[in-house]
C-alpha cells in the first residue's frame, strides 16, 4: 500500500513540474470553417423552407374535391363476378337503332342524341370509361350546359322509340297488316284472271281464276269467267265440272245454269237441263235469252204450252227477234192454236234476223195454215 502512495506522489510530482505548453504539443486544432460552405448550408435551408412553404400553400388552396354526379357515378359499369363470364361491351352497351317509319325520323332522333351527348361532355370531364358505359341522354346531369339547338334545349330528349316517322313525341304507329280475307284473296285473284285476258294470256287467266275459286269456291264471276276460257279453248268437259260444282253451291244462279244446260243438252240429257233452268228461273224473269233457251227445250220435248209461254215472255222483253216469233208459231201450231201460230210466223217473216233457209221454211209454214184456215 505504501508503494502505491509513493507512485501517485511521484506523478504529481512530474506533472507540476511540466509546463502546461509542453503537454500541448504534438496537438492539433480543427481547420476554421471557410465562408463558402456556410453559405451553401444557409442556401440548402432556405430552398428546404421554401418547398414547405409552397406545399402548405398548395394544400391550402387545393379546393374540395366534389363527388361525380349521381347519374354519371350510376352509368358507370358496375363490377362484374371474376367468375361470371365478361359481357361484350357491344351488347351492354344501349340501343340506339330502333326501328322507325322511316330514315328522316331515325336520322332526327340520332342528331338530338348526338346533341345531348356533346352537352354532357362539355359540363363535365369524367375519366374515360369502358364504351359500354356511355352516358344517354337520360343519365346526364342536372347541372350540363343545354344543348346548341333551341328546340332540343327547350324539351327534355325521349328516347328514340318514342318518336314517330315525323319526328313528333307521340309514339310512333305501328301497323301490322292485317291478313286478307278468303274473299279478298279471291278478288285478287279474280282482277289478276281479268287482267290477262285483256292481254290475250290465257293460261295465266286460268291460273289466276282456279286460285280464286280455290281460295273462295263462291266466287261466281271467277267460276263463270273460268267456264268461258275452258269453253273458248274447247275444253267442254273440264267447263261442265267447273259450272256443276258452281251449281251445287248456287242452284239458282242463272249465270251458271244456262251455259251448264247447252252443254248437257248437247248430250242429250234434255229433262235435266229443263230441271236446272227451271230452279234458276226464279232469278232470270227478266233474262229474254234465259227464257227463250227454256222456251226451246220444251217446244223440243212436246211440252207446246209450256215453250209458248216461254217465248211469249221472252218476247215481251225483245220484241224484234225474228227466230222467236218463228219458235211462237211452232209452239202455238203444236198445242192446236193455229191462228195465233199463222200470225207469229208472219211476225217472224216481217221481222230482219232469219236466214234465207228459214224465212223460206216459216213462209211454208204460214202458207199451209193459211190454207187449214180456207184463206188465200
Amino acid at each position: 500500500m505504501s508503494l502505491v502512495n509513493q507512485v501517485l506522489r511521484d506523478l504529481d510530482a512530474r506533472r507540476e513540474a511540466q509546463p502546461l505548453d509542453a503537454a500541448l504539443d504534438g496537438l492539433r486544432s480543427a481547420p476554421p470553417a471557410t465562408r463558402s460552405a456556410h453559405k451553401a448550408g444557409i442556401a440548402l435551408g432556405a430552398v428546404a423552407l421554401l418547398g414547405l412553404t409552397g406545399v402548405l400553400a398548395w394544400l391550402y388552396l387545393q379546393p374540395p374535391a366534389t363527388p361525380a354526379p349521381a347519374a354519371i357515378t350510376e352509368s358507370r359499369p358496375t363490377r362484374q363476378d371474376p367468375t361470371q363470364p365478361i359481357a361484350d361491351p357491344a351488347s351492354a352497351a344501349p340501343a340506339t337503332n330502333p326501328v322507325l317509319v322511316s330514315d328522316t325520323g331515325f336520322q332526327a332522333v340520332a342528331d338530338a342524341d348526338t346533341r345531348a351527348r356533346s352537352g354532357a361532355s362539355s359540363a363535365s370531364a369524367p375519366d374515360p370509361e369502358p364504351a359500354a358505359a356511355q352516358i344517354t341522354p337520360e343519365a346526364a346531369p342536372a347541372s350540363a350546359e343545354p344543348a346548341s339547338d333551341p328546340d332540343t334545349a327547350s324539351e327534355p330528349e325521349l328516347s328514340p322509340p318514342d318518336r314517330n316517322a315525323a319526328g313528333s313525341t307521340t309514339p310512333a304507329m305501328r301497323k301490322t297488316p292485317r291478313p286478307l280475307s278468303p274473299a279478298e284473296q279471291a278478288g285478287q285473284h279474280f282482277a289478276d284472271g281479268l287482267d290477262a285476258l285483256g292481254q290475250g294470256q290465257w293460261r295465266l287467266a286460268e291460273q289466276a281464276l282456279q286460285a280464286a275459286l280455290a281460295a273462295d269456291p263462291d266466287h261466281l264471276h271467277a267460276r263463270e269467267s273460268l267456264s268461258g276460257v275452258l269453253l273458248y279453248q274447247g275444253r267442254r268437259r273440264e267447263a261442265e265440272q267447273v259450272l256443276a260444282a258452281g251449281l251445287e253451291r248456287h242452284p239458282q244462279a242463272p249465270s251458271l245454269a244456262r251455259p251448264y244446260a247447252r252443254l248437257i243438252l248437247e248430250q242429250g240429257r234434255d229433262t235435266v237441263a229443263i230441271e236446272v233452268l227451271e230452279t234458276a228461273l226464279v232469278n232470270a224473269a227478266d233474262n229474254a235469252d234465259y227464257l227463250a233457251l227454256l222456251a226451246g227445250v220444251y217446244q223440243r220435248n212436246q211440252r207446246y204450252v209450256d215453250a209458248a209461254a216461254s217465248y211469249r215472255a221472252a218476247l215481251s222483253l225483245a220484241p224484234q227477234r225474228a227466230a222467236w216469233w218463228l219458235g211462237l208459231g211452232l209452239a202455238l201450231e203444236g198445242s192446236g192454236e193455229l191462228q195465233p201460230a199463222a200470225g207469229a210466223y208472219r211476225s217472224a217473216i216481217e221481222n230482219p234476223g232469219l236466214n234465207p233457209e228459214t224465212r223460206r221454211y216459216a213462209e211454208q209454214r204460214l202458207q199451209q195454215l193459211n190454207h187449214l184456215l180456207g184463206r188465200q
